[in-house]
């Protein structure tokens, strides 16, 4: 063969062979980057949500309705949902924001996600008020139902500690170790104008991991620049990450953070995140729960999930009004591929990963236990953590 024609048809050879590896490496990433979807604006800030007292918070409840909308709930019996007054029987999230209108009783289940292993159990608190019409001619007010099952579309009662509280109903409800992992839970409520206040869930069987005297049995050393001191609960400065010695695969986190910014770094921010089924050993090769109470719009602009509680990359949360150098609760769940997260108290994400399954959960779904690490995004990063208790 011509040496020039065979020269020519190796140079082809190797730019088509060049141009099959960048199209296999861009087919690979895709599934990662068409997750990524954003629009460059911030999200409205939530307003006129139930919040819980710092005297709940601290005790470890966390709301399971956020007064105001339908968020992380499945509604059942056909019943639809719109804002505002409605003229039919209905259940109302306090101050009549949502109401769902049904004629018949209607069904709310959500998932529960209990943690399994130790001797954990869930407390649910619900209180409700009746309309004083409701039940005149029979003498028999609705009452609340309320059931859990397993997913398998059977639901058993829950005996429920009822008692009254200047006109309000509160029902206290234990669900058993048993009844955990992946437990749906559900309230039936017959047509009448029941309006359900705060409804909260908390775990027992806590073990705090990161007071001064447990923190080196459960923490690694800090990697890179990061340091760690007592200050107020554990602080973290600068850029690096802290890792823990055990692996978490279904788990509920929950713990306060403070971020440290100086007057003359709030155009910094701090940026930090609680990452999650990490690969061990791996820097930050895990899910990301961000902790960014205000991210600058440049990263908006190019991030999905910036804002604190938000799973990096993957879903946005409901954005709160969060202020630097103040103290506030994080709590993070995992329970398979499902996934919610709660600021304050208030749920902001309830998201199921439906990615293919990966080792790494930046690539995709991972469900096999994985360390927790603690970031620090940048050499400038101060932020503090205490009242750090996981159930798994």
């Amino acid at each position: 063969m011509n040496p020039v024609k065979k020269n020519g048809l190796l140079q082809k050879s190797v730019r088509l062979t060049v141009s099959l590896l960048l199209l296999a490496f861009v087919l690979a990433k895709s599934h990662v980057l068409a997750a990524d979807p954003v629009d460059g604006t911030e999200p409205p800030r939530m307003t006129n949500f139930t919040k819980l007292s710092p005297e709940l918070q601290k005790e470890g409840w966390l709301l399971l309705f956020d007064g105001r909308t339908l968020f992380g709930w499945d509604v059942k019996a056909g019943a639809t949902s719109g804002v505002g007054h409605v003229e039919a029987p209905r259940i109302k999230i306090k101050n009549e924001a949502i109401c769902v209108e049904t004629p018949h009783m209607i069904s709310l289940t959500t998932p529960l996600f209990f943690p399994q292993g130790n001797s954990s159990e869930a407390t649910i608190a619900i209180s409700w008020k009746l309309n004083p019409a409701d039940g005149a001619d029979t003498g028999l007010a609705p009452v609340p139902r309320f059931l859990v099952g397993k997913g398998d579309g059977v639901f058993h009662p829950l005996a429920a500690d009822v008692h009254t509280e200047k006109g309000i109903s509160v029902a206290q409800i234990a669900i058993k170790p048993e009844l955990c992992s992946g437990s749906l839970f559900r309230i039936d409520v017959q047509p009448g104008s029941t309006e359900l206040f705060d409804l909260r869930v908390r775990y027992t069987g806590s073990d705090n991991v990161a007071s001064t005297e447990s923190r080196s049995s459960f923490w690694r050393e800090p990697s890179e620049t990061m340091k760690v001191a007592d200050n107020d609960g554990m602080e973290l400065t600068g850029k690096g990450r802290l890792e823990s010695v055990k692996s978490y695969g279904d788990f509920l986190a929950r713990f306060e953070y403070m971020p440290v910014v100086a007057g003359g770094e709030q155009d910094k921010g701090c940026n930090s995140g609680f990452f999650f089924r990490c690969i061990e050993g791996s820097p930050l090769n895990g899910y990301e729960c961000q902790i960014n109470n205000r991210p600058p719009q440049s990263d908006r602009g190019r991030f999905l999930g910036n804002d604190t509680g938000s799973i990096f990359r993957r879903v946005a949360a409901r954005p709160l009004p969060l202020e630097n150098n103040q103290w506030n609760r994080l709590a993070i769940m995992a329970c398979g591929p499902t996934i919610r997260t709660w600021v304050n108290g208030v749920p902001v994400v309830c998201w199921t990963d439906e990615r293919v399954k990966d080792e790494n959960p930046r690539k995709g779904l991972r469900l096999v236990p994985g360390t927790i690490q603690l970031q620090g995004h940048d050499d400038w990063t101060c932020i503090r953590f205490r009242d750090f208790f996981i159930h798994e």
